[in-house]
């Protein structure tokens, strides 16, 4: 079936006064429709029946050849545009993978850091209020020592809360 589309596709690329050159025993001979030429010389007449069937077929050969060939390099093309398109979605996905692995690293830095506060402010909330309580039990704190500690502590606990509050959110 493809021959014969090759074939007849010949045929009308023959019939439509276009010429092909065709290399035959050694002779270079150009076909113009049904005519066949070697040179300038109509030489369609003197050749026989044989000659002009294998000419003939070796120009269909050829030209079958040459659709084979460009079937296969437009079916070549094809898989590179593929293969291309392949790679690029590839490379938006690498992308898109080392992005989301940027966030998440940022997302551990921050989580790292809000951990860190709250330590930080629950240690010094504990060694402040320990802190107080001695001054409290050894009787060292006056009124107004004993209301500026109120303060600190609650500030220091409310800070401590707040970083408690962070680091549950995140």
């Amino acid at each position: 079936m493809k021959y014969t589309f090759i074939l007849a596709f010949s045929f009308l690329f023959l019939s439509c006064g276009s010429s092909e050159q065709v290399i035959y025993d050694g002779k270079v001979y150009e076909i113009k429709g049904d005519e066949i030429y070697y040179g300038s010389d109509k030489i369609t007449e003197t050749l026989s029946d044989e000659q002009k069937s294998n000419i003939r077929q070796t120009l269909n050969a050829r030209l079958a050849l040459e659709q084979e060939v460009k079937a296969q390099k437009e079916a070549l093309e094809t898989e590179q545009r593929a293969q291309e398109k392949a790679l690029k979605q590839a490379e938006e996905a690498l992308k898109k993978a080392e992005k989301e692995q940027k966030s998440l690293e940022k997302a551990a830095k921050r989580k790292e850091k809000l951990r860190e506060d709250f330590i930080g402010a629950s240690s010094k909330y504990k060694s402040q209020k320990e802190k107080y309580q001695k001054l409290h039990d050894a009787g060292k704190l006056s009124p107004n020592g004993e209301e500026k500690w109120a303060k600190r502590l609650e500030k220091l606990k409310s800070k401590m809360e707040k970083a408690e509050r962070e680091l549950k959110k995140s």
